[in-house]
């Protein structure tokens, strides 16, 4: 019987700690990796060090830390179709900064979806290369009306140190 509430307090914990986790925009670089590493931190000892972007490590350079604040995608009226708030997934990992209007015709191609999976929001990224973008279900990409809309993401890229 005790086993049962180890299983079920390992799970709980589990849980708690995913829940705790999920939300952090995560990336090579940046607050999100920070907050992660901290909380892993309260759980096990971890020894965590800082490197410069620029910085040679084998095949790879650190790269420039991102960090984002909001980004979303609204009619006129501020209605927001897309939102980066709603979840972290919604927007292209490492997007550059942009607030723009613009008409759908020009903001498919910053538009990522999976028609095979219509439910799904796809997760991309753009690392190497400066480039913005949204994800989202295919479902909500096809009720997407031929108009302007407003497209913000107010996002950093700056050398660590």
């Amino acid at each position: 019987m005790q086993a049962a509430n180890k299983t079920t307090d390992l799970e709980t914990s589990v849980w708690q700690l995913m829940t705790e986790l999920f939300p952090i925009n995560r990336s090579l670089t940046g607050k999100g990796v920070r907050d992660t590493l901290s909380i892993i931190q309260k759980i096990i000892p971890i020894e965590i060090h800082e490197i410069s972007s620029g910085t040679d490590c084998f095949d790879w350079q650190v790269p420039l830390e991102w960090n984002i604040n909001d980004a979303y995608i609204s009619d006129l009226k501020g209605n927001r179709i897309v939102d980066f708030k709603d979840n972290n997934l919604h927007v292209i990992g490492y997007s550059t900064p942009i607030n723009t209007r613009m008409e759908l015709k020009d903001l498919k191609a910053h538009l990522y979806s999976l028609p095979e999976q219509p439910n799904a929001i796809p997760y991309i990224t753009s690392y190497y290369k400066p480039n913005w973008g949204f994800c989202l279900k295919h479902s909500e990409r096809e009720k997407l009306k031929e108009k302007a809309y407003d497209v913000v993401i107010e996002s950093s890229l700056k050398p660590v140190f």
